[in-house]
Formats: C-alpha cells, structure tokens, sequence
C-alpha cells in the first residue's frame, strides 16, 4: 500500500490480482466508457503486471484499490494515471469499482488518493478525464473530487448505433500557476 485513507487505500498490482482485472477488464458494460471494444487475454494482463509499473516507460500507473471494513481487506476496484505526458506533465484518471461497492464514497476517496499522489509526488501539472455526457454520476463524481469541465467533444464516441458526446473533465495541481 502506498496510499490510504481510514477505509480505502491504493496498492500496487501484484500477480495475484490477475483473476480481478480479467473478469473487470472484460466486463462489456464499462466498455461504453472507454475505448474498449475487444477482450482481454488472461496471458495479457498477466503480462502487464509482470512488465512492471514503469510510469515514463510505459506511460501508465495502475493501482488496485482495497476496502476496509468489519476487520477485512477486500480489493473492490482499481485506479489509473494512464497517458502520462512527461513534457507536458499531465496524465489522464480513469476509475472504476465494482458494482456491489459503489455508492459508498470509494471511488471519490481513491481519486482524491490518486490525486494527491499525482501532485506531491509525481508533480503533474494536471490530470483530466473524458466522460461521456450522459453519465451523471460519473460527472458528478470527478466534480466533487474537484475537477472541472473545460470542454465537450461533440459526437466522440460511437457506441450503439448512435454518437454520443464526450466531457472533457481537468484538474490542475494547486501548487501550479492557474491557467
């Protein structure tokens, strides 16, 4: 564990979590937000956690995310930095926690942990996210954790027969000159 709070802390991936992310990774109802549209290969996240987290190499810094509660660790989501820009010093924040454990305040916890961790450690300068528009709760989310809508991408995504619009969501590192 690298990052905590009292019930929710990051941690990195370990080959044991291989299970998790393939059933998670391939699960075809989050694929609408994002870029998705083929399965994983068990032997492909096996590979990718065993490459190691080398965040300039491979651009990208997964954690797993672990909920406390009644005594217990249960691993329940996981947490991105992914299309890091060391020049520009920004990185895009992708969550997700599975379904029985939402709306419990993890995912607004583990953002503010990732958050944290992208700008006292990694000193990024921003960190953003693309939300389709008719996600309210995910808006909602990344807007009580503090980021911003700066932009819509009209007609971004085709998913279902039909274009839907995309928000682009930022958030800049408090410690840096506002633009």
């Amino acid at each position: 564990m690298f990052a905590s709070s009292d019930k929710i802390s990051l941690r990195a991936v370990e080959p044991a979590d291989a299970a998790l992310m393939y059933a998670w990774e391939n699960d075809q109802n989050v694929w609408v937000h994002g870029d998705n549209l083929l399965p994983y290969a068990l032997f492909e996240i096996e590979q990718f956690i065993l490459e190691g987290h080398d965040f300039y190499r491979n651009r990208q810094a997964r954690f797993m995310i672990d909920y406390q509660t009644n005594g217990s660790k249960e691993t329940v989501g996981m947490a991105d930095l992914f299309d890091f820009h060391p020049h520009h010093r920004r990185a895009g924040v992708g969550i997700y926690v599975a379904p029985a454990f939402r709306h419990r305040g993890i995912a607004k916890t583990a953002i503010g942990l990732l958050k944290e961790y992208a700008f006292e450690t990694l000193e990024l300068h921003q960190i953003y996210c693309h939300v389709l528009a008719e996600n309210n709760i995910s808006l909602k989310l990344f807007e009580s954790a503090g980021f911003e809508k700066t932009a819509v991408m009209k007609a971004w995504i085709f998913r279902n027969g039909d274009f839907h619009d995309q928000v682009l969501m930022q958030l800049f590192n408090p410690k840096h000159k506002e633009p």
